[in-house]
């Protein structure tokens, strides 16, 4: 069950009854959308705001094992991903209201539903980074290797995020339909 799924599932009576006047389904079914997509992307946030707090206790384990001439390196993946995570915090959910000249479509949200969803794919490169970091413990060569991978990882799921906003902005722009955009079809 998606996240769309269970938000139709808690509506209550009244909602049901209003589903059926003509305009609204549609109307409610892109605010739904609107609102899996929240989810989905706060699920997202957690997620990578837990490895940036890991991050931070592995430089304050560096810092007690003697490793502080590391800890640069360390403090600027724990950056880019505090960075990416209130990037996505903070990015649009696709609302556009009854009036608004731009409007985004149930299709098109449901891409972007999909593609955030997917996000989550690229997680384990991440924290399958932050623990070979841990476990380098202070060995320089380690550190190296275990900091480039991370990077890699926050790379790859930053490049991942960013398509979003590509495929948002040609949307806007009346420049293709969910279908060619870029983003996963919606299921």
């Amino acid at each position: 069950m998606d996240m769309q799924d269970r938000i139709r599932g808690a509506m209550g009576g009244l909602e049901r009854l209003a589903s059926q006047i003509p305009g609204y389904r549609g109307y409610k079914e892109r605010e739904t959308a609107r609102e899996a997509d929240k989810l989905v992307r706060d699920r997202l946030v957690q997620a990578i705001q837990r490895e940036a707090d890991r991050l931070l206790e592995i430089e304050r384990a560096m810092v007690d094992g003697g490793g502080i001439r590391l800890i640069s390196q360390v403090e600027t993946a724990a950056r880019r991903l505090q960075t990416l995570a209130d990037t996505v915090r903070t990015a649009s959910y696709g609302y556009a209201g009854l009036f608004d000249p731009i409007k985004v479509q149930q299709p098109e949200l449901e891409a972007m539903v999909n593609h955030d969803a997917s996000l989550m794919a690229d997680l384990p490169a991440v924290s399958a980074a932050v623990d070979a970091l841990s476990a380098a413990g202070v060995e320089e060569a380690a550190v190296k290797a275990a900091t480039s991978s991370l990077m890699e990882a926050i790379a790859g799921l930053s490049r991942h995020w960013e398509e979003r906003r590509e495929v948002i902005l040609r949307l806007a722009q009346g420049g293709g339909t969910a279908s060619d955009s870029g983003l996963p079809a919606a299921q």
